[in-house]
């Protein structure tokens, strides 16, 4: 019993000095991974629209050129459909852009980086709640890090890809402010969450998952009836009104998982947890397998605890709620995407998800446990991070090539050559250079054109 006692003791207990240097460390090599991503970033943007971007011309050309009313221009290109979501937020960013920046990204591209750090900065700020200032520090860096990781270069640098951290930053204070109503309610958190829970499903179809989880948590924490009942219906509305006029795409369904066989199964599952493990991407697929079923135990341990002990403050139970919202975006882009092939859910584009995921469980865990072991995990978490940098080494280089290929093409563009690239529809284009829109707002007037 003896040997035990001096295990756990070990364990549950570290020195002043242990604690400083783990925690100077840490703060350390997050913010040097926060100065070179975010310079990463910066060095590969380009303005000129590209891949999904092309659809935010459209809706400035229909909003230039096109003869529908402000109301029906409103409800087919702001709040209408883009594949299963309904993104009036980066439509309006755009629009706003566009119209008064000559879309240059002068607002969706700090908006993009500002949210990426706020997303980053929350789940830090949460995860150090009521603990001495170099661990909040540290983990402020740490969740920045996370935000800014190279394994989502493409949601940095492509600003269309807004949703990616509009959702899950709504999700995180939508579920911050349910747990403080237990703690202390007032009419004023309700209608913030309301508020929050009524816009998520806005964000991206994953506010669907956010939807459910914010109402499965208000009924499992001791809140009052009141704003139990104000919650559901600005849930329901919020439904509703996401799914009024809603479609579902039937050419879509040939890349849905198959869950009525056993391979569709065992490539759901494939899928499901290779994009679990995505911060060890350039492991290779089955590492990544291995990674997001250990991630996925770790989180159902850490949930199950939390139930049993309802002693946990609030902070612990937002970064599992928003542990919990990660794994149920994976489940949901596995269901739409597991008929593709497992090697997609490695994609630069769902980096936002997995670091959002990893982040907030190892936050999680570490403020569930005590001593040398949350030392641990305090540099598990510099390993993951690292892990994200060099898996997201693919992404950097196919970043850099894209922006190389946007360069050659302004420049052609710009001197009148014809567009070889093959990637920018001809008539988009001819609508930005007619008024003077982005890369073509050089030295023209919209009046009378660009010069020739």
């Amino acid at each position: 019993m003896g040997a035990e006692h001096r295990r756990r003791d070990f364990l549950l207990t570290a020195f002043p000095t242990e604690r400083a240097f783990c925690y100077a460390l840490c703060a350390s090599m997050g913010a040097a991974a926060c100065f070179a991503w975010l310079g990463i970033a910066l060095a590969v943007w380009r303005p000129f629209p590209y891949w999904d971007a092309w659809r935010t011309v459209l809706m400035y050309q229909a909003w230039l050129e096109g003869h529908s009313t402000p109301w029906q221009f409103f409800l087919d290109h702001i709040i209408g459909q883009h594949n299963e979501h309904r993104l009036p937020f980066t439509e309006i960013g755009f629009w706003l852009d566009y119209r008064l920046f000559a879309g240059h990204g002068a607002i969706t591209f700090p908006l993009t980086l500002i949210g990426h750090i706020a997303l980053g900065a929350s789940i830090g700020v949460i995860t150090s709640a009521r603990k001495p200032l170099i661990e909040r520090c540290t983990w402020i860096l740490l969740g920045c890090a996370f935000s800014l990781a190279p394994i989502q270069i493409d949601n940095l640098t492509l600003t269309f890809h807004i949703q990616w951290f509009l959702s899950a930053l709504l999700a995180l204070w939508l579920f911050a402010t349910i747990t403080g109503m237990a703690e202390s309610p007032s009419w004023r958190r309700s209608t913030i969450a309301c508020t929050l829970i009524f816009l998520s499903p806005f964000s991206s179809a994953n506010g669907l998952a956010t939807v459910a989880i914010g109402l499965a948590l208000a009924f499992a924490l001791p809140i009052k009836k009141p704003f139990r009942i104000a919650l559901t219906c600005a849930a329901v509305g919020s439904l509703a009104l996401f799914f009024l006029g809603y479609q579902f795409n039937p050419d879509s369904s040939k890349f849905h998982a198959t869950l009525t066989s056993t391979t569709g199964l065992y490539y759901f599952a494939k899928y499901f947890l290779a994009l679990a493990g995505g911060a060890l991407a350039s492991q290779g697929i089955p590492t990544s397998c291995w990674a997001g079923a250990l991630a996925l135990l770790m989180l159902s341990n850490a949930v199950y605890f939390l139930h049993r002990h309802g002693d946990r403050d609030s902070a612990t139970i937002t970064l599992a709620a928003l542990s919990v919202a990660a794994a149920g975006w994976i489940f949901m882009t596995a269901i739409g995407r597991g008929g593709i092939g497992s090697e997609q859910a490695l994609w630069s584009r769902f980096g936002t998800v997995v670091a959002v995921f990893w982040a907030s469980l190892l936050g999680c865990v570490w403020r569930m446990t005590y001593g040398r072991i949350q030392l641990f995990i305090a540099y598990t978490s510099i390993g993951v991070l690292a892990w994200m940098g060099e898996s997201g080494q693919i992404f950097i280089d196919q970043a850099k090539q894209r922006a190389a290929l946007i360069d050659t093409t302004t420049a052609d563009l710009l001197a009148g050559k014809p567009d070889t690239s093959g990637v920018n529809p001809p008539q988009l284009v001819d609508f930005l250079r007619r008024h003077c829109l982005s890369v073509f707002s050089r030295n023209c007037d919209p009046r009378s054109g660009p010069p020739p």
